[in-house]
């Protein structure tokens, strides 16, 4: 997928689990002590786009306070983001 390809282009190692639910992601991303997880999904989006859903390590939901951060850290192009390494 385009975000795979984007992510390790920037240097993240990224495990890809498939297609599943919310909960798949939560568990892998505790279960194999991850960095964080993204889920790609569009279910309450018009069919030509997509959203995601973003989880920190030990599936810890990301905040509203970690909002501005994590816009920093997608568009910063010096600056990687990793978000799944096994």
């Amino acid at each position: 997928t385009a975000l795979i390809k984007g992510l390790t282009d920037s240097g993240v190692d990224v495990l890809d689990i498939g297609i599943g639910g919310t909960e798949l992601v939560y568990f892998t991303t505790f279960s194999r002590k991850l960095d964080g997880g993204i889920m790609v999904t569009a279910s309450h989006n018009p069919p030509d786009y997509n959203g995601m859903k973003l989880v920190r390590a030990g599936s810890r939901p990301i905040s509203s306070g970690q909002t501005c951060s994590v816009r920093y850290a997608l568009t910063a192009s010096s600056r990687p983001l990793s978000v799944a390494s096994p």
